[in-house]
């Protein structure tokens, strides 16, 4: 019997396994600038000597010090403790923080290739390029950005010909854009093409049998533009290698709203189409109202309300089954979170109902509680196991009494209250 050697690992191989494995490695790290980490080490320093304060109180109380004199001493370190923590969270959240350059820089090699491909002369032009945001983020949006450049590039800009037959500069411009408004950072792809037609939109929706005409026909023009989102939903005439295959828009809007974004359409026939983003700095650490309703509390984004009223229980009204209020002379439709969450418990019993007025995707309602309670910072927790798809909840925080109160989604709340 022949022996059968081992085979032999090339020196390719290997070398390829070692890329590949300092490839991981790369991956897995951030450059932190020196500065930063000295105030860091500074901050853990006086968070040290704040613990320190705290187990010296706690001894002195053990030995039968009275707690009422030491009140003023554990107020200031309570708020010593709070300015360091503060300063923590600030310098932790910037230093997970990437500029859109990374994100943005694939960019002009990508639009170069298609317009070459396609035959079309297409001009880059990118603004906010050190807008800074969270590094998972920038990656997590890496594909969505691809997909709406591409189908700009396939769907929006015309060829040369078209658009000098228009009166249309020949080479087409696709503006890719970043910007910081508060707590939210804007993104915006523009191309100057074909724009996009609602009513062909409609046409469309009811020929595949996504719509019937009568549905079709009570579509307002926005609503007509986000049948684009819809799984399957496609206007391409032929299948290419960009466009065509019924997917792509639907997972585009799937990872913004994963990542507690908007996206939004502006378009004009002949004129063009601009889909605007807007995305949360960070996902870790959010600001949330607190509010009561079935003797349970739950968190609502500060970003996703509106307002907060209180009418009489009179001034709720009932319009085609739905319930009503006016507010500033328009009606807004309005909705019990009891009924939203299959929450059994009754327990107001005033005439006076307060009211969180929430907006999402363009869409307002009034989600009826309670009580409201305070505005807190909280970290956000992402839901496992059997409670992972709950509807109407996005995730979970724990407060420093130990409380554990659900976060709940408000663009699932509205697609669940307009139904």
């Amino acid at each position: 019997l022949m022996r059968r050697r081992p085979p032999r690992s090339t020196p390719s191989n290997s070398s390829a396994a070692s890329d590949v494995y300092k490839r991981q490695i790369v991956e897995k790290t951030i450059r932190v600038p020196e500065a930063k980490l000295d105030e860091l080490m500074n901050l853990v320093g006086e968070l040290v000597i704040n613990r320190s304060t705290f187990y010296s109180i706690m001894r002195r109380i053990e030995e039968g010090e009275e707690v009422y004199k030491l009140s003023q001493e554990i107020k200031e370190a309570a708020q010593t403790m709070r300015r360091i923590t503060t300063e923590l969270q600030m310098i932790v959240t910037e230093l997970h923080m990437h500029p859109i350059k990374t994100l943005f820089g694939r960019f002009p090699r990508l639009v170069r290739d298609l317009s070459r491909e396609k035959g079309k002369k297409i001009n880059l032009k990118i603004s906010g390029e050190e807008t800074r945001l969270d590094k998972m983020m920038i990656e997590k949006m890496t594909d969505p950005l691809i997909h709406l450049v591409r189908n700009a590039i396939d769907h929006g800009i015309e060829t040369p010909e078209e658009r000098e037959a228009k009166g249309k500069d020949p080479c087409g411009t696709v503006k890719l854009s970043a910007l910081q408004e508060g707590e939210s950072v804007i993104i915006q792809i523009e191309d100057d093409g074909r724009g996009m037609d609602p009513e062909f939109l409609r046409e469309m929706a009811v020929k595949k049998g996504i719509l019937t005409e009568e549905r079709a026909r009570l579509l307002s023009k926005k609503e007509c533009l986000e049948l684009i989102f819809l799984p399957g939903f496609s206007t391409a005439t032929r299948i290419t290698d960009l466009s065509g295959r019924g997917v792509g828009m639907d997972v585009v809007k799937d990872t913004v709203k994963k990542l507690n974004g908007e996206i939004e359409i502006n378009t004009q026939l002949g004129k063009g189409t601009k889909f605007v983003i807007k995305l949360p700095l960070t996902l870790a650490i959010t600001n949330v109202l607190l509010v009561e309703t079935g003797k349970q509390f739950f968190a609502i984004p500060l970003s996703s309300i509106r307002e907060t009223v209180k009418v009489l229980e009179d001034e709720i009204k009932c319009v085609l089954n739905k319930k009503v209020i006016t507010l500033r002379g328009k009606l807004l439709g309005v909705v019990d979170l009891r009924d939203l969450l299959n929450i059994n418990i009754r327990t107001n019993s005033d005439r006076w109902f307060s009211i969180v007025v929430i907006q999402a995707e363009g869409k307002e309602v009034g989600l009826i509680v309670d009580k409201l309670h305070s505005q807190e910072e909280i970290v956000i927790k992402p839901l496992e196991g059997i409670v992972a798809n709950t509807p109407g909840v996005a995730g979970a925080t724990i407060l420093g009494d130990g409380r554990v109160i659900p976060i709940l989604d408000t663009t699932k709340l509205i697609q669940m209250a307009t139904g």
